[in-house]
């Protein structure tokens, strides 16, 4: 399932010839996922984050990506919505490698290293 529009929303993109790109988003508080994880504290789950890194490191491709490994994911800080609505997502791409990092501001929220097919 696409969390884009969802999840989600896409404040901003800039991307340099398909190798380096910047995003703002939007996490929207409300979608049920929060209720979920956790209630009373609702928290962005990791898994999410990969799956959004993916879906910008698409934007980026160009075309579907399927991700093959997970070489270094660290979660560094948790992502609450009401806390931290906003949070940008850098991504570095060289052929199927994708690095990226989230972030708000000063804070690393997440550092990711991935190989896409």
């Amino acid at each position: 399932m696409k969390l884009l529009h969802h999840l989600f929303n896409l404040l901003d993109e800039r991307m340099d010839a398909s190798t380096e790109g910047r995003f703002r988003l939007r996490l929207n508080a409300e979608h049920p996922i929060f209720a979920a994880h956790f209630p009373g504290r609702p928290t962005l789950p990791g898994v999410c984050t990969l799956q959004l890194v993916s879906e910008l490191a698409e934007r980026m491709a160009g075309r579907p990506l399927t991700l093959r490994t997970a070489k270094n994911v660290k979660f560094l800080a948790p992502i609450h919505p009401e806390a931290t609505p906003e949070v940008e997502v850098r991504l570095s791409m060289d052929g199927g490698r994708v690095t990226a990092q989230v972030e708000d501001g000063p804070v690393c929220h997440a550092k990711l290293s991935l190989r896409y097919e």
